[in-house]
């Protein structure tokens, strides 16, 4: 999974989000391959979607309220489209 990937994020639980650690010698290198590998993990969990997807299943939404915040999303870009700047 590479900086271009454009995946939509529902492949997740078939393949597993995995990060490698480099063994380290001296504990120094050690904590920069873990950071390393953590900062990694955190961007593909954005990348995927994964926090977006259990925020939003968190609570049960009616029909009528996803189409709601549809609509307002969109006048609100609109309205931010129109804006003149300052």
């Amino acid at each position: 999974m590479g900086q271009h990937y454009n995946g939509n994020g529902r492949d997740i639980h078939k393949r597993g989000l995995h990060v490698e650690v480099k063994p380290a010698h001296n504990p120094e290198q050690a904590l920069r391959n873990l950071d390393s590998a953590l900062k990694t993990l955190k961007r593909r969990v954005v990348q995927e979607g994964l926090i977006r997807d259990m925020r939003r299943k968190e609570f049960a939404e009616t029909k009528g309220q996803v189409s709601r915040k549809k609509r307002q999303d969109a006048i609100r870009r609109s309205k931010k489209r129109n804006r003149t700047p300052a």
